[in-house]
């Protein structure tokens, strides 16, 4: 038996496209209960989102699987020898780490993707070095897993934070109160041409998300280290150079409105970290 683990609070032409893309794949589709919700986020009341157990009703009238079930605290079934296909956002992998651990997963994803070459960028004109060191190219590929996590339809960013060696923070762009708030607001980039008035956005940046973790929990940045998946923009280069980060690891991107001089003139070392196959 095959099994999809997902959150659908909405339905959307991403939602329908994943199931279209699993239908005859998948025997099973195991839809995240409000209880969970409420347990690993407790925070988000969107009062507009269609509850588990009626959109679990909806989905078996779309006759898309053969059975359609809500997974609670109380109730998880036993998935051994049966495959486990996830879509990747933040709710489900938690859930996911929480009934399932060990489990092997296939991931999907259920939110909608602009064509990369929308947002494509090129490499900032100077940065100060280049580094082909195996531990800073791990580090930047595990920012781009961690972009993976983004809902965001136009961008997806990770950063990892090192510091004394250790990786101290993980982050992505994303949108609040929940990852599916743009698919029930909208988004107000839907009206700007792709490359014009970035500043324009409502999500969080990956860097602005590990900074305010670390004001929340008392974390000190003085001296880390950030590995990003792309370059950051200018308003999370001037929050960097404020917390006191040293280092800033990039794979692409390019600096604009005068952010590789903004990091260069604070002391911030721009490290350009190539990468084969990210």
């Amino acid at each position: 038996m095959t099994n999809l683990l997902a959150h659908i609070p909405v339905l959307s032409q991403a939602q329908l496209g994943l199931f279209v893309r699993l239908n005859g794949r998948v025997d099973r589709l195991l839809l995240i209960g409000s209880s969970l919700l409420q347990q690993f986020q407790p925070k988000w009341q969107e009062i507009r989102a269609i509850a588990p157990s009626e959109m679990a009703d909806i989905l078996r009238r779309l006759n898309y699987f053969p059975v359609v079930e809500v997974i609670e605290t109380t109730y998880a079934p036993d998935l051994a020898g049966q495959e486990l296909v996830a879509a990747r956002d933040a709710l489900t992998v938690a859930v996911l780490n929480h009934f399932y651990p060990q489990h092997l997963v296939t991931w999907e994803t259920a939110f909608l993707r602009w064509h990369t070459d929308n947002v494509k960028s090129s490499l900032p004109a100077v940065f100060d070095r280049e580094s082909h060191d195996t531990f800073d190219q791990d580090v930047v590929r595990q920012a781009i897993q961690v972009a993976a996590l983004s809902s965001d339809w136009w961008r997806h960013v990770g950063c990892v934070v090192v510091k004394g060696g250790e990786n101290i923070l993980k982050g992505y762009n994303h949108h609040l109160p929940s990852d599916y708030t743009p698919y029930i607001d909208g988004s107000p980039r839907d009206f700007v041409p792709p490359g014009q008035d970035r500043m324009i956005d409502s999500s969080i940046h990956a860097e602005k998300s590990v900074i305010a973790v670390a004001a929340r929990y008392g974390i000190a940045l003085e001296g880390s280290s950030f590995y990003v998946s792309v370059f950051p923009c200018p308003v999370c280069a001037r929050d960097m150079i404020t917390a006191g980060v040293h280092r800033c690891f990039f794979p692409s991107g390019n600096a604009w409105l005068g952010t590789d001089e903004a990091f260069r003139t604070a002391g911030v070392e721009m490290i350009y970290v190539p990468l084969k196959n990210p």
